[in-house]
């Protein structure tokens, strides 16, 4: 067989597969780079480092809870819990005829329960054969009727019976609860204590970085459902000419200052700062009378209200404006 001739190019197949090889790593670096540049906001860094910030808060929150004292009730209702268990075992046998007879009248009222349902299931039937005979004055209207009135006498017994069933089934459970009333009580007490730590610890559970959280803010994954997101504030009162078209301010402040109405995280000096700022402006006469009257009223409203902040909006000379938390000391 004929060898295959070599067919003739005007370039050098080895160099122009190095440039394309060299060239689609270029773009893939490229479009790598550029995705990340994208994904690495500055704003970004401000929310993970308040995330960390309130789960350590949450941490010394947790810790609180977990007092001491705390720790001595949660002891002592786990010993009513044991000490009830330790009475139930000792009188098991009065505990178990109880809970017999209480599953042998579940029983009987689901069967009774069941013959009245199918019962008054039929007398609506022959309500109907009834009425239809008496209607079409058929010659068993008679017999119909007597059927129709006997299934109503046989409904009332069944309905009466019922109703006995229930009152005993609820003796039966009653005589259970008795038994378990104690340990039912301590328990709830126990939810009760541990409510607040059950809520720190979602709420440490909802900031601690996991899988999913990586998952939903990678990068080309973030427009799912990110963690790491631009929070913004439409202000309709205030407005920006915007081509000629004024348009509602958007404040998107709360992005990076994301604790800026969380008590807890405030700047005590920059509060202080801007709390005497403030007062300046109201001292100076820059800020009107009635308008002074009506902060001062709200600033003692919330005070009154057990508030620790205040988020203020303010605009300077140029029609800037800011959100800035005013502690309320």
């Amino acid at each position: 067989m004929k060898p295959q001739e070599p067919i003739p190019h005007n370039y050098s197949m080895a160099r122009l597969n190095l440039i394309f090889a060299l060239s689609s790593l270029l773009l893939l670096g490229t479009t790598g780079a550029i995705v990340m540049y994208d994904y690495i906001r500055g704003w970004k860094w401000f929310q993970w480092e308040f995330l960390r910030l309130e789960h350590d808060r949450l941490q010394q929150d947790l810790r609180a809870a977990t007092q001491q004292e705390n720790k001595g009730q949660l002891a002592d209702l786990d010993k009513q819990v044991r000490d009830q268990e330790v009475v139930i075992a000792q009188h098991r046998s009065q505990y178990v005829v109880a809970q017999k007879e209480l599953d042998q009248w579940e029983g009987k009222h689901y069967a009774a329960d069941q013959d009245y349902r199918f019962a008054k299931a039929k007398l609506d039937a022959q309500r109907y054969d009834a009425e239809a005979s008496i209607v079409q004055k058929r010659p068993d209207a008679a017999a119909q009727q007597q059927e129709y009135e006997r299934q109503t006498k046989h409904l009332n017994d069944l309905q009466l019976t019922l109703q006995q069933v229930t009152r005993d089934r609820d003796a039966a459970q009653a005589r259970v609860n008795t038994w378990l009333k104690k340990i039912k009580d301590a328990e709830d007490k126990k939810k009760e204590l541990t409510a607040s730590i059950d809520l720190i610890n979602k709420q440490i559970a909802s900031v601690a970085p996991s899988g999913s959280f990586f998952l939903l803010n990678a990068p080309m994954l973030d427009f799912i459902a990110p963690t790491f997101k631009i929070d913004q504030v439409v202000l309709p009162d205030l407005y920006i000419d915007m081509n000629y078209m004024p348009v509602p301010r958007v404040d998107r402040c709360q992005t990076c200052h994301r604790a800026i109405d969380r008590p807890g995280f405030e700047s005590h000096k920059e509060a202080a700062r801007l709390e005497k700022e403030l007062q300046a402006k109201l001292d100076g006469g820059l800020i009107e009378p009635e308008k002074r009257e009506e902060t001062e009223k709200r600033i003692d409203q919330l005070k009154k209200d057990g508030k620790k902040t205040a988020l203020l909006l303010v605009a300077n000379a140029e029609g800037d404006v800011r959100f800035v938390a005013v502690t309320l000391q």
